[in-house]
C-alpha cells in the first residue's frame, strides 16, 4: 500500500512540476490567483475572463475581446481556462491562435472546480464564458455570458449601467 501510495504522490509531483516548469504554459490558477491577479493590475481596467476550450460561446467571445484589445491596448485583459491542466497545450493553441499570449495567461490547477470558484466569487455557479470588469477603484462586475463590443465599451467609457 505504501508502495502504490508513493508512487502515486511521484506520478502527482512530476505532473505539477512540469505544469510549473513549461515556459509556455499558462501560470497555475490556485486558491488566491484571483486577488493575486487583480492586485497586479491595481488602479487600471481589468478584463478577467473564464473560458473553456469546449465551450463555443467562449471561442466566439474572444473575436469580441481580440478587437477590443486592438482598440484599447492600455486595457488589461487576462484569461484563466478552466479547463484541466492536462489540456495545457490546447490551452495555449487557442490563445495563441486569438492572438493572446499564453505566457500571460492562466489555468486552473486544482481539480476541485468548486473550490476554485467560491474563491473567485461566491455567487458563480460556473457558467461560461464569465468575465469580470474590475474598474480603476477596484470594483468588480461578474458577468456571465457572452459580452459584447458595445457593451465592453460602454464600461471603458466609464458608463457603468
Amino acid at each position: 500500500m505504501k508502495l502504490l501510495q508513493r508512487i502515486a504522490l511521484i506520478c502527482f509531483l512530476s505532473t505539477q512540476i512540469a505544469f510549473a516548469a513549461s515556459t509556455d504554459a499558462p501560470k497555475p490558477f490556485v486558491i488566491g490567483s484571483m486577488q493575486e491577479i487583480i492586485s497586479a493590475h491595481h488602479g487600471k481596467l481589468l478584463i478577467i475572463n473564464f473560458w473553456a476550450t469546449d465551450c463555443a460561446y467562449c471561442q466566439e467571445e474572444f473575436s469580441t475581446l481580440t478587437k477590443i484589445a486592438k482598440l484599447h491596448p492600455r486595457l488589461a485583459m487576462v484569461f484563466v481556462s478552466v479547463d484541466p491542466p492536462q489540456n495545457a497545450a490546447l490551452v495555449n493553441q487557442v490563445l495563441t491562435k486569438n492572438g493572446f499570449d499564453p505566457t500571460r495567461a492562466w489555468l486552473f490547477a486544482d481539480n476541485y472546480v468548486e473550490r476554485l470558484r467560491f474563491d473567485i466569487d461566491r455567487k458563480w455557479q460556473g457558467e461560461l464564458p464569465r468575465t469580470y470588469l474590475i474598474d480603476e477603484s477596484g470594483k468588480m462586475k461578474g458577468i456571465s455570458g457572452k459580452l459584447t463590443e458595445a457593451k465592453i465599451e460602454q464600461w471603458i467609457s466609464g458608463d457603468k449601467k
